[in-house]
């Protein structure tokens, strides 16, 4: 594994992101300083929270802070051999490790190191860092303050009701910090999601264009790859495959076991008899399948032993790219038995007869749903779900808003999508 991500070129991305991570920790801590060293009271705490974060103890404040400020520039390997030295570099390495991911046996619950809950946790390890690190950390910090601007109100002498109002600037701030935070997160995983699906996912990205959905496809796809769904990825991920007809056994199977019985599920329909004799899906799966489960990972054992230097490792790096794409499994299956959905010898399937009646006919129905039932659930579920929502901390009503706006976003952009110059 370390050959395949050193020739995939992950190892050297990721320590030049670690390495280019230094001048702006260096660059916060310098900003941390100056507010610990000032006058205004709100940034002075705040400061002297984030170096308790990064290790420095208490008593040292007051010293590492004028240590960093006296280093404008990077500190020399010499000026890291003294004692603010040392906590700088503590503090740079443990900043660095929350933005670039190093997830730790910490990171993960006690039952991911048996071996039988290592198949459920396993793939987690950067869900629950980036929880903890990009997801918790900045709720409980804006919680804080928020508490913080009531307690000072309240110290000052104001009665309650003016404490309450005084918490409406530290609410906004957090408003717009995590709102401005998400938005960023998401338009680069929205980004980064396009041109990945694009390039190695082709057949997939036809898909949905000629299903009009591609926006939906793609914005869903940022969000999970986002790490913003934290250790509820799975469950969502498993929610969302219902409608795809997929159990959830893979839930407790995890992401290893579930990937090969999957692919072995595959492989043996078309001898089970549920291949159609019109088209040819379920031996355009059974290909892909087999292809996934024995010719990727042969190729990417026999890519990754070869050796050779650096110029050699380039190449075999792109081939493993794109033999363990998806792109790679949907050719060969086109090459073996034709387009996928088509009739054997590539021919367009019969189109399927229409249906007698109209679907979902009568009244008193939304999307498939009596209104009467919906009336019968929602009425108890909101005597039970009202009063939980009041004792919900408000850091975590924030982050479901900002959450929901995403999703709004994304739902608006789909529905506008649909309607084209010419469509209907």
């Amino acid at each position: 594994m370390a050959n395949f991500y050193r020739r995939t070129y992950l190892t050297q991305l990721t320590n030049a992101q670690r390495r280019a991570t230094i001048r702006p920790a260096h660059s916060a801590l310098t900003a941390w300083s100056g507010d610990l060293l000032g006058a205004d009271k709100r940034l002075s705490r705040d400061a002297a929270a984030q170096f308790r974060d990064l290790g420095v103890p208490d008593a040292r404040h007051q010293d590492f802070a004028r240590w960093v400020t006296e280093h404008a520039s990077l500190p020399t390997l010499g000026d890291l051999d003294t004692p603010g030295g040392r906590l700088w570099g503590q503090a740079v390495s443990r900043l660095t490790d929350r933005i670039i991911q190093d997830p730790g046996k910490v990171d993960k619950p006690l039952m991911s190191q048996n071996p039988i809950g290592r198949l459920m946790y396993g793939l987690m390890s950067f869900n629950y860092s980036f929880y903890h690190n990009v997801i918790e950390r900045p709720l409980e910090a804006h919680g804080a303050r928020i508490g913080e601007a009531y307690a000072d109100a309240r110290t000052a002498g104001s009665n309650k009701v003016v404490s309450r109002l005084a918490q409406a600037a530290p609410v906004a701030r957090a408003t717009g910090h995590i709102g401005a935070s998400a938005a960023a997160v998401f338009a680069g995983g929205l980004l980064v999601s396009a041109v990945r699906e694009r390039l190695l996912n082709p057949t997939k990205w036809q898909e949905h264009e000629d299903a009009g959905d591609t926006w939906s496809w793609l914005s869903d796809l940022a969000v999970q790859r986002s790490g913003v769904n934290g250790p509820l990825d799975p469950v969502a991920q498993a929610v969302a495959g219902i409608k795809y007809e997929r159990d959830l056994s893979g839930l407790l199977a995890g992401a290893q076991v579930g990937y090969m019985l999957q692919a072995a599920g595959d492989m043996l329909a078309p001898f089970a008899g549920l291949s159609s004799p019109n088209t040819n899906t379920a031996d355009y799966k059974a290909v892909k399948a087999a292809w996934n489960m024995f010719g990727a990972p042969a190729a990417t054992m026999l890519l990754t032993a070869i050796p050779g230097g650096p110029l050699v490792e380039a190449g075999y790096g792109a081939a493993l790219q794109a033999v363990t794409s998806r792109g790679a499994g949907d050719a060969l299956a086109t090459a073996a038995v034709g387009p996928k959905g088509t009739e054997v010898g590539g021919r367009a399937p019969s189109p399927p007869r229409a249906p007698e009646g109209p679907a979902n006919s009568g009244t008193g129905w939304a999307g498939g749903i009596p209104l009467g039932v919906l009336d019968d659930v929602a009425a108890p579920a909101a005597k039970v779900a009202l009063p939980l929502w009041e004792r919900f901390p408000r850091v975590g009503k924030i982050g479901l808003g900002v959450a929901a706006g995403v999703k709004a976003v994304s739902a608006l952009g789909h529905e506008f999508g649909r309607f084209k110059p010419g469509g209907e």
